[in-house]
């Protein structure tokens, strides 16, 4: 997130941070057909995995996953889940993380400069708090917070969560959350996501909406579907995102990426053209892996580790389940005389029943076969299974800061959160550059060129690189972490100074440094403090003060020797007349 008011003009003269290209409209759309079908093996290399996960996790998500039709899907969905703390640790897990990453409720994320001279600055401290504040307001309109909420079900589930911010014209920016196997990744040379492929159904009103009634990349059976009235058919369409010269044309001067609408199915796609191009200054998508395996794009997942022991939960619950059933109701065996009785539902608790003698011994109705259930065993195993589960989701952490919060004193919530942390310390570092700084330049980037809603910067810093501080629960934890050598020192060396031949060691302490470091490691607002140069001038005018009322004291104290002098009597008069007596005798 750069400070800059360099604006980019259309033909109105007004600035944007997402513009159609007209011109680009004929580009063809054969090499992004192409760039498609090169991403698409790696994804489906893992649809398999990415389908199990979607039956025993998270049946509700990943429709892309399934070609059978919508009803088909809503008959399957969590039909193999018999024992749900599958669900119970992933709602958790993501409720945690939402809270303790992006809660709505509390600031999460702070603006300043990396030059921490100029946060001295009260102009800038104040134009860096308008961008927090502006920004903090227009997410919290919006629909960001459901939407990363539900982003951390598919993070934590599949291994990524993605989606896409565009800016609107009402809520200031809109978020779309995409579900796995709705889209293709692949990596740039930093190895972080740069180009997104997505497939979505729009119907021939949609499109007509988004591109124009003529439209030179409609096919035949669009343009027939608007000519005949059929708003409602559907077509594939193909929406890529990619950095701007992925394919050899030269760079755009303002834009550093593009987004490219193409239908999926046309008559001729060598000369297919796309429906429409966009340049945008920042990536309009965001990325994030629960963790990374080599270079892959696409990512590992708690739900992949927990999957062999949730499968297995599974199993156990099902078979104890039929094995208690078997032991209430087991199969029977009867005569075959009997079977009018039970046939006809005439068998009632209690009830004589009378057969002719088979002179057998083994008449009358028995259990095919015994079952001796060892429920406890069972449960044992099953709880053995469950305690593996809730471990590889954090269920314990996220649980006791969620709902016993309010048992735990400050210092039991403190050290809480630091295990937090501490444990999920790769994961929050992997989240804060992928995903929360990307979030946070799209925003920034929208309601600066496109809405004007951010004031131009003061002149000292425009052009400057900006620092994000995140100072979310879990993000603060981590702050507390190195802030505890700071507080171990401060009550270290309090008790030394408070010894009196000793005091002159307080010298040795900044304090004014440690303050600062404290107030920004506990999200205070810029006015809770003071800078240095306002520091410096209270401190000058209270030294001016003391010295004024110094001399004023010592003129006092001038004063009053002389009152006492001439008030002192002598033999002769005064202390003073005596003298002058003396002084004039010795002149004659």
């Amino acid at each position: 997130m750069t400070a800059t008011t360099e604006y980019t003009s259309r033909d109105d003269g007004s600035r944007t941070d997402r513009l159609p290209n007209r011109s680009a409209e004929y580009r063809g759309a054969k090499a992004y057909r192409r760039r498609y079908a090169e991403l698409q093996p790696d994804a489906d290399h893992l649809k398999p995995l990415w389908r199990e996960l979607n039956e025993f996790l998270h049946p509700w998500s990943g429709r892309y996953l399934f070609s059978e039709s919508k009803a088909m899907e809503n008959i399957r969905r969590g039909e193999r889940i018999h024992n749900s703390v599958s669900f119970e640790v992933l709602r958790t897990a993501a409720a945690g993380l939402h809270g303790g990453l992006t809660s709505p409720a509390r600031p999460w994320f702070e603006v300043s400069h990396p030059d921490e001279k100029l946060m001295e600055n009260r102009e800038v401290k104040g134009w860096m708090h308008h961008v927090q504040t502006t920004m903090r307001s227009v997410l919290q309109k919006s629909n960001f917070y459901p939407i990363i909420h539900h982003l951390y079900y598919e993070a934590l589930t599949y291994g990524q969560g993605v989606a896409i911010i565009d800016p609107h014209p009402y809520k200031g920016v809109q978020c779309r959350l995409l579900t796995c196997g709705e889209y293709v990744m692949a990596n740039g040379a930093d190895l972080d996501v740069n180009t997104l492929y997505r497939r979505l159904s729009m119907t021939a009103a949609q499109l007509r909406e988004q591109f124009g009634a003529k439209n030179s990349g409609f096919s035949r059976t669009v343009e027939d579907a608007l000519r005949q009235g059929r708003l409602s058919d559907s077509f594939e369409v193909v929406h890529a995102m990619q950095p701007v010269g992925m394919f050899g044309e030269p760079m755009h001067p303002i834009f550093k990426y593009e987004s490219v609408y193409y239908l999926d199915q046309c008559g001729d796609p060598d000369n297919q053209p796309i429906l429409g191009w966009y340049g945008h200054r920042s990536k309009p998508f965001v990325a994030v892996r629960w963790d990374t395996i080599s270079d892959s794009a696409y990512g590992f997942s708690p739900g992949m580790m927990a999957l062999a022991d949730v499968r297995q939960l599974q199993t156990q619950e099902l078979n104890e389940c039929d094995g208690i059933e078997k032991e209430i109701n087991p199969p029977m065996i009867a005569p075959s005389s009997m079977k009018p009785l039970i046939n006809g539902g005439k068998l009632k608790p209690g009830q004589w029943v009378y057969e002719p003698t088979t002179g057998t011994a083994n008449g009358g109705i028995r259990p095919a076969y015994q079952v001796r259930l060892d429920l406890q065993k069972s449960r044992l195993k099953i709880q053995d299974v469950t305690s593996r589960i809730r471990s590889t989701f954090f269920d314990d952490l996220f649980r006791a800061f969620l709902f016993n919060q309010k048992q735990m004193t400050a210092t039991e919530a403190a050290q809480r959160m630091e295990e937090k942390a501490m444990i999920l310390g790769p994961v929050l570092e992997r989240f804060q550059a992928e995903l929360f700084d990307a979030i946070l330049d799209r925003v920034f980037c929208i309601l600066f060129y496109e809405f004007e809603a951010i004031e131009p910067p003061p002149q000292i810093i425009q052009g400057d690189n900006l620092k994000i501080e995140y100072v979310g629960l879990l993000a603060q934890a981590q702050h507390q972490i190195g802030l505890t050598g700071t507080m171990n020192f401060i009550q270290s060396v309090i008790p030394i100074i408070q010894v009196p031949q000793w005091q002159g060691a307080a010298i040795k302490v900044n304090a004014k440094e440690i303050i600062d470091q404290l107030a920004s490691a506990n999200n205070l607002v810029p006015e809770a403090t003071l800078t240095d140069e306002e520091c410096d001038e209270i401190e000058a005018a209270q030294a001016k003060a003391q010295q004024e009322a110094a001399a004023m004291e010592q003129m006092k104290g001038m004063a009053d020797v002389a009152k006492t002098a001439a008030d002192t009597p002598l033999d002769n008069g005064s202390l003073l007349t005596g003298a002058e007596g003396g002084l004039g005798d010795g002149a004659i």
